[in-house]
């Protein structure tokens, strides 16, 4: 039996107690695990804004972590990305909330690694120097490391981040294995991390594609691994299976409290994220004094109340609206819902269950109980034909 079955079989149950293996290939055949409704409700949220207006909003709806960008420069398309700079790491922390530190500059792309970017053109430009200022060159992988861990440690120490706790580096592309050039630079680029990053107290983490956290958990470089959302990147199923990720990003860009209803104008917008059961509570998530956790029955709770969509033709019925709210503007209820979107579930009448299709916490209809995986532990790889997608059936 292998390593990964292992993993997500106790799931179910309060704790993971494996002395109960015998009973839980049988448990598994059910839909849901009993949930309790508040608890269900998204935890862990990451943003490029500025949270500070929202902060008590965000912690009545149930979040508890907050993930903020460290970066070297400032981004003209992101004005409120670093929050290093003012008063909002102090400020989540007095709301009662901890902090998951990110690092992403400019890390959309392979060209990171030697120190150069796509402009809006698709034009490759060089990367500004360690003041900012545009530069003639691009630069190593070493160099390009060393300049971002510089900022990284500089901007947790201004805002207090205490030693033990996890700085996440992003890997935000189509990466793939395959690719040996790239591979190379990125092994490169996270050795550097770790070197700067150990004498200074801060433990490292990756937010990539399946394929990019196989190669660096493979090499020892990362201590936590935070899986993308993107269903058709590379390896990205077959990581999700192994169960040695962290931090799963389920939902990309929904905005939450926009003016004039749920789809107004403005908002915050955010990422989702469930957190690893299986793994325990550590992931590095701060505090002024240390670590900050959540419960591990908050965690496996979240948990239990998410699936993803195996049934390539799967429908929803019932809508509770004849719209649904994406990406702060009001669209048309699909009738049939996209593979391996992750849902919250809820209640079950008969072979149906309802289903929150964006993370908002409303229940926007239901679908059949068969449409969905067994567990949150168990996702299908990605089908990049539709005619496939559309005759496929849950395993």
């Amino acid at each position: 039996m292998s390593l990964a079955l292992t993993k997500w079989q106790g799931i179910c149950f309060r704790k993971l107690d494996m002395r109960l293996f015998p009973f839980v290939l049988a448990l598994l055949a059910l839909p849901v695990c009993a949930l309790a409704a508040d608890p269900a409700r998204i935890a862990i949220i990451d943003t490029a804004w500025d949270t500070r207006p929202f902060l008590g909003q965000l912690r009545a709806g149930g979040v508890q972590v907050i993930g903020r960008y460290y970066a070297r420069c400032e981004q003209a398309n992101l004005p409120e990305k670093r929050f290093a700079f003012t008063t909002e790491a102090a400020d989540i922390l007095a709301a009662g909330m901890g902090i998951l530190s990110i690092y992403q500059y400019r890390s959309s792309s392979k060209y990171k690694f030697d120190g150069q970017r796509l402009n809006g053109q698709g034009k490759i430009v060089n990367l500004p120097d360690e003041n900012c200022l545009p530069s003639a060159t691009g630069r190593s992988a070493v160099a390009e490391a060393r300049l971002d861990v510089r900022a990284a440690i500089a901007q947790a120490q201004r805002v207090g981040q205490p030693r033990g706790s996890a700085i996440y580096f992003g890997v935000d592309f189509n990466f793939s294995r395959t690719d040996t050039a790239t591979k190379t630079k990125m092994l490169t680029y996270f050795k550097t991390l770790r070197k700067a990053l150990k004498p200074a107290g801060y433990r490292l983490g990756a937010y990539g594609d399946g394929d990019a956290l196989t190669v660096l958990r493979a090499a020892g470089l990362i201590d936590y691994a935070w899986l993308m959302a993107s269903p058709a990147f590379p390896g990205s199923s077959a990581f999700h299976r192994t169960g040695y990720w962290s931090l799963f990003q389920t939902q990309v860009d929904p905005h939450w409290f926009a003016g004039g209803g749920p789809c107004g104008r403005g908002g915050l917008p955010i990422d989702v994220n469930v957190q690893n059961p299986a793994l325990g509570v550590a992931a590095g998530f701060w505090r002024r004094n240390g670590a900050f956790t959540l419960t591990s029955e908050r965690i496996l709770t979240i948990f239990n109340a998410r699936r993803f969509v195996c049934n390539g033709d799967a429908r929803l019925t019932n809508p509770v609206s004849g719209t649904i709210c994406r990406q702060g503007r009001r669209v048309k209820a699909p009738q049939t819902i996209k593979f391996l979107r992750p849902v919250r579930v809820g209640r079950i009448k008969g072979k149906q269950i309802e289903v929150d299709l964006n993370e908002d916490g409303v229940f926007d209809g239901w679908t059949r109980a068969d449409n969905l995986s067994r567990h949150f532990g168990d996702k299908a790889d990605y089908l990049f034909s539709r005619t496939q997608r559309r005759n496929t059936r849950c395993r």
